[in-house]
C-alpha cells in the first residue's frame, strides 16, 4: 500500500486507498490543473483575418502555452499516441483543451475553420503556412519605419516605447541563433549598438547636445545607458524653462543679416527713438484672423523719458500675459517707423497674435562680455543677444511692403498635427479636406489584405495672404508620404511632364512673331485627376480614425506625394486632349497641336502648368 500511496498521477486513474497522500506531478505534459478549463483566453488581442499581428500574436500564445506545459501539442514534441497506450486518452483531453485555448485567441472569421480541425498541431502549421510568407517585406517595413520613426516633441520615453514595440517585432521575424561558439553574443552586441543609433537618430534637435555627448563615449554605452541619460536631459529642460525669470518688458531685437548697417541707438523707458520718424500707411494692417486681438504697447521700465539706458543693456526676457490685454486704443491709421532702425514694438504697433498670450519668450544668454555701463546690480545689465552690428530697419522696404510685414508677423503655419488641432480654424480646414476627398472617391475603407502594405501620410498647412497682409484663407493639404512606396509592389513608373526649354523658348517667340493671344493655365487640385491603376494602401488620416480602427483606405485616384500622381495626371491629361483631335509631338512629349479648317492651337504642359497659344 505504501507503494501505491507514494505513486504519481500522471494522467490515468490514481489507487482508490490513500488518495490524500498522492503525489502530483505538475511538470507532466497531461497533467491538468483545475483551472485549465476549455473556456480560457490567454491573448487580449485575437489573431486577424488578415493575419497582421500573427507575429505577436503566435509569440504570446507560445508563450502561454509553455507556462501551461503545453507546447509539446503544437509544436509537435508531443505525438499522438498509440490507441492502446494507456496515455491515449490524457493525450486526446489535453489535445481538445489546447486546441480550445487556440480558438478562442482568433478572430470570428478564423474560428470557423479552425474549429474542424483534428488537432491543435494541425491549426498551428496552417496558420504557420498562411501567414509566414513575405517575410522579406515586413523586415523591410519594420527597418524603413525605425528609420523614418521621429521623436517629433514627444516625451522620451513615448517615443522610446514605439521604437521599443517595432524593435521587438523585428526580432520575432529574425531572432538571433542560438549557439556555443560566441558569435551569437557577439550579434547580440552589434545588435544592441544598433538599437543605440536607431534611438540617438530620432531624437530633437534639441538633445543634439546629448547625442554627441553618447556617440563621443569609447566603448559606446548600452541603450538603457542612453535612454537614462536622454531622459535626464529631458528632465533638466523642464526644469530650465520652469526657471525662466519673468521681468516687466525687454528688448525683442534680433540680429537680421539682410538689413542694412546702423548706429547705436538709445531708447528711453517709454520705448520711443529719439531719432525716429514715422510715417502713416494707407494699407491696413488688421488681419481678419479670428486669433488677432488689439494689446496695449510694451514699455520699458517706468514712464520717466530723462532716464535712458543703452540698448546693450536691455533685460534678457519678457512675458505676454493675460494680464497685458487692456482696452485697444484705436486709429484709422497704424503708424509705423521707418527710416530709423525700431528697435523695440512702439505704441504705434498695436496687434499681436492671441497666440502668443500666456507665454514666455526667454532670448539666449548674451554672447558679448558683461557691460560696466550700468552697476551689476542692475536688472537691465548683460543681457543683449547680439552685438549692434546691424539693426532691423525698414528703411529699404516700400510703405505697402513695410505694411504687410507688419500685418504677417502675427500668423504661424503649424508643422506637426499636435500643433494644428489646437485651433479650430485648422481643424475646420481638415475636415473640409477629406470631405472634398471623399466626395471625389479618392479612397474606399476596407481591411488590409494579407500580403499587403499600408503608407502613410501628414498634413501640410498653409497661410494665404491677400495682398495687404490680411489672411485669405487657411489651407491644409494631405500629402502621402510616397517615399515608403517599394517599387513594382504599389508604383511601377514614375513620370513628370516637363516642356523642354527649347519647345518653351519656340512657344513663347511664335506668338509674339504673329501676334497670337498667349494664355498660361494653373490647374487646381491637379493631382487628383488622376485614377490610380495599382493597388495602393494608405493608413486613415491622422486625426480621423477611431480607436480601434482596422481598416485602411484603397486609394482609387492619386494623392499628392504619390510616386506615380505627376505620371496619371499628365495619362489623364494627354487622353483627354488626343480624344478631341490633338496631336501629341515626338520631339516633346508635352507639347500638343491642333490644325483644323484655318485654327490653329499649341498646348505645353509643364507639371501642373499649362500654356495655351493659336489663331483662335
Amino acid at each position: 500500500m505504501e507503494d501505491e500511496s507514494a505513486s504519481y498521477v500522471h494522467g490515468g486513474l490514481a489507487p482508490v486507498a490513500n488518495v490524500q497522500n498522492i503525489a502530483i506531478d505538475t511538470k507532466y505534459p497531461f497533467y491538468l490543473h483545475l483551472s485549465d478549463h476549455p473556456g480560457l483566453i490567454f491573448v487580449t488581442q485575437p489573431l486577424s483575418e488578415n493575419g497582421e499581428n500573427y507575429f505577436t500574436w503566435r509569440r504570446n500564445m507560445l508563450t502561454a502555452l509553455q507556462s501551461k506545459n503545453k507546447a509539446g501539442f503544437v509544436d509537435g514534441l508531443i505525438a499522438k499516441p498509440d490507441v492502446h497506450s494507456g496515455d491515449f486518452q490524457s493525450w486526446i483531453q489535453c489535445n481538445a483543451v489546447v486546441k480550445s485555448w487556440i480558438v478562442n485567441s482568433l478572430s470570428r472569421e478564423l474560428q470557423t475553420g479552425a474549429a474542424h480541425a483534428d488537432t491543435a498541431s494541425e491549426i498551428w502549421c496552417d496558420f504557420d503556412e498562411r501567414f509566414t510568407q513575405g517575410i522579406a517585406l515586413k523586415v523591410y517595413d519594420l527597418k524603413r519605419s525605425i528609420a523614418l520613426l521621429q521623436q517629433e516633441k514627444s516625451a522620451i520615453s513615448t517615443y522610446y516605447g514605439k521604437l521599443k514595440g517595432v524593435w521587438n517585432e523585428l526580432h520575432n521575424l529574425r531572432p538571433i541563433p542560438v549557439c556555443t561558439c560566441g558569435a551569437g553574443k557577439k550579434m547580440q552586441e552589434m545588435r544592441e549598438e544598433e538599437k543605440v543609433f536607431d534611438f540617438l537618430m530620432g531624437l530633437d534637435d534639441t538633445y543634439k547636445t546629448v547625442r554627441s555627448q553618447i556617440l563621443s563615449i569609447d566603448p559606446l554605452p548600452g541603450l538603457g545607458r542612453a535612454y537614462a541619460v536622454a531622459a535626464q536631459e529631458e528632465k533638466q529642460q523642464v526644469v530650465a524653462v520652469e526657471r525662466v525669470p519673468t521681468i516687466e518688458a525687454t528688448t525683442l531685437l534680433a540680429k537680421a543679416p539682410h538689413m542694412r548697417h546702423g548706429g547705436d541707438q538709445k531708447i528711453d523707458r517709454r520705448g520711443e527713438n529719439s531719432g525716429e520718424r514715422r510715417m502713416t500707411s494707407d494699407v491696413p494692417t488688421r488681419s481678419n484672423s479670428p486669433h488677432n486681438v488689439d494689446l496695449e504697447p510694451l514699455s520699458l521700465g517706468s514712464s520717466s523719458s530723462q532716464d535712458q539706458i543703452p540698448l546693450d543693456q536691455a533685460p534678457r526676457s519678457a512675458e505676454l500675459s493675460p494680464s497685458t490685454i487692456q482696452s485697444p486704443i484705436r486709429t484709422e491709421q497704424s503708424a509705423l517707423p521707418v527710416n530709423e532702425p525700431p528697435v523695440v514694438p512702439s505704441k504705434h504697433i498695436r496687434q499681436v497674435s492671441k497666440n502668443l498670450s500666456g507665454y514666455n519668450y526667454t532670448l539666449p544668454p548674451s554672447l558679448a562680455p558683461p557691460s560696466s555701463t550700468l552697476h551689476s546690480s542692475s536688472p537691465f545689465a548683460n543681457s543683449m543677444v547680439y552685438h549692434l552690428s546691424h539693426n532691423i530697419s525698414y528703411s529699404k522696404f516700400s510703405r505697402t511692403h513695410t505694411a504687410f510685414l507688419a500685418a504677417i508677423s502675427s500668423v504661424d503655419e503649424p508643422k506637426y498635427f499636435s500643433q494644428a488641432v489646437k485651433h479650430a480654424y485648422w481643424r475646420h480646414v481638415m475636415a473640409k479636406e477629406i470631405s472634398a476627398l471623399e466626395a471625389n472617391n479618392t479612397w474606399t475603407l476596407m481591411p488590409l489584405p494579407y500580403g499587403k502594405r499600408a503608407i502613410d501620410s501628414k498634413w501640410v498647412y498653409k497661410v494665404k495672404f491677400h495682398p495687404d497682409g490680411t489672411v485669405e484663407r487657411y489651407k491644409a493639404r494631405l500629402v502621402a508620404k510616397g517615399y515608403t512606396q517599394i517599387e513594382g509592389l504599389d508604383f511601377h513608373e514614375t513620370f513628370a511632364p516637363v516642356a523642354k526649354l527649347v519647345t518653351v523658348r519656340c512657344l513663347l517667340a511664335i506668338p509674339s512673331i504673329k501676334k497670337w493671344e498667349l494664355h498660361q493655365l494653373d490647374v487646381n487640385n491637379t493631382f487628383f485627376h488622376g485614377d490610380l491603376k495599382e493597388e495602393v494602401y494608405m493608413k486613415i488620416p491622422q486625426g480621423f480614425s477611431k480607436q480601434g480602427e482596422n481598416r485602411m483606405c484603397r486609394l482609387q485616384k492619386s494623392l499628392y506625394g504619390l510616386r506615380q500622381a505627376s505620371r496619371n495626371w499628365y495619362h489623364e491629361f494627354s487622353q483627354s486632349l488626343l480624344v478631341v483631335g490633338f496631336i501629341q509631338s515626338q520631339s516633346d512629349h508635352s507639347l500638343f497641336t491642333f490644325a483644323r479648317k484655318g485654327s490653329f492651337l499649341a498646348v505645353l504642359i509643364y507639371v501642373d502648368d499649362v500654356i495655351v497659344t493659336g489663331t483662335d
